[in-house]
């Protein structure tokens, strides 16, 4: 059975090893996701199933009034299966829940990731800039951002 939810300790060991797996020495270490787990709860969301987790979203805030989804990360034989929406959803409806004023949620995306530039155009994230060498050489970035109230 798959679960949504906010991330817990015991999880971070997976997501680490999902991270390596992707990003090898580029990925966030151990220590980011704890941190990140303490200052961050509610934007640190996992899917689950059978206790093993298969992605994570980790969103931060940034200015006032401001959202950036800084990662949402798949195993690879869960992609294509609804995982990433998933995450999305269970996000931004808690976002939507816990929030009275109209907030800017932003992100970026790699100009090659056809899939996730798909998923987020499908939550209603529009194109704003393009971004190049935003996380270094050869690290172009398309920046996106949606409007919630």
């Amino acid at each position: 059975m798959a679960t949504v939810r906010y991330a817990q300790a015991q999880d971070i060991a997976q997501i680490e090893a999902l991270e390596l797996a992707t990003y090898a020495h580029e990925g966030y270490p151990k220590a980011f996701f704890y941190q990140a787990l303490a200052q961050w709860p509610t934007g640190f969301i996992v899917y689950c199933e059978a206790d093993q987790v298969l992605g994570y979203l980790l969103a931060a805030p940034g200015q006032a009034n401001e959202h950036w989804i800084m990662s949402v990360l798949i195993a690879e034989q869960a992609r294509g299966k609804g995982v990433g929406k998933q995450l999305m959803a269970y996000y931004l409806d808690g976002l939507a829940a816990n929030s009275n004023e109209q907030t800017q949620i932003k992100l970026t995306v790699a100009p090659y990731n056809s899939a996730a530039i798909a998923l987020y155009e499908k939550f209603g994230f529009k194109k704003t800039d393009f971004l190049p060498q935003f996380l270094g050489p050869d690290a172009d970035r398309i920046l996106m951002a949606l409007q919630v109230s």
